[in-house]
């Protein structure tokens, strides 16, 4: 008997931990995106770099922030947040796998409304997560 109600005990904490590690990358996100987005309108220069635009380059293990008009790989002003080992996203759906806020409005300078979200799904739980943006930068739906 304490076999059976210890193994469904290890069952929930795992599933807990893979629900709490989605929730958090989801909130983490959401709130890089806040930021970026409020660098932009604010013509914040990173570095001494006067460049109004900031953004965010998706890869399935990683974002990336950078504060030019393209992602650049290698750029030295480039900040990388890599996910949970537990995580990742799939399918990235934006053009060319970015978003980028033009300065003062913070629009996503790159919109197109058929490539608006990113999926972020646990590899454990197989629970995911689909993040939507609009051309506003505003995150109007997740699910």
């Amino acid at each position: 008997m304490i076999a059976i109600l210890t193994t469904f005990a290890s069952f929930n904490i795992v599933r807990s931990r893979n629900v709490v590690s989605l929730e958090t990358t989801v909130s983490s996100l959401i709130n890089e995106v806040k930021n970026q987005q409020l660098l932009s309108m604010s013509g914040f220069t990173q570095g001494g770099v006067q460049n109004p635009y900031y953004g965010i380059y998706f890869e399935i293990d990683k974002y990336i922030l950078f504060h030019t008009d393209s992602y650049q790989p290698g750029n030295p002003i480039n900040f990388t947040i890599n996910l949970d080992q537990d995580n990742q996203f799939n399918p990235i759906n934006l053009t060319d796998s970015q978003i980028i806020f033009s300065s003062s409005s913070g629009i996503i300078d790159n919109f197109d409304v058929n490539q608006n979200h990113v999926t972020l799904v646990n590899l454990n739980s197989g629970e995911q997560k689909t993040i939507y943006f609009n051309k506003f930068g505003v995150v109007y739906e997740i699910n």
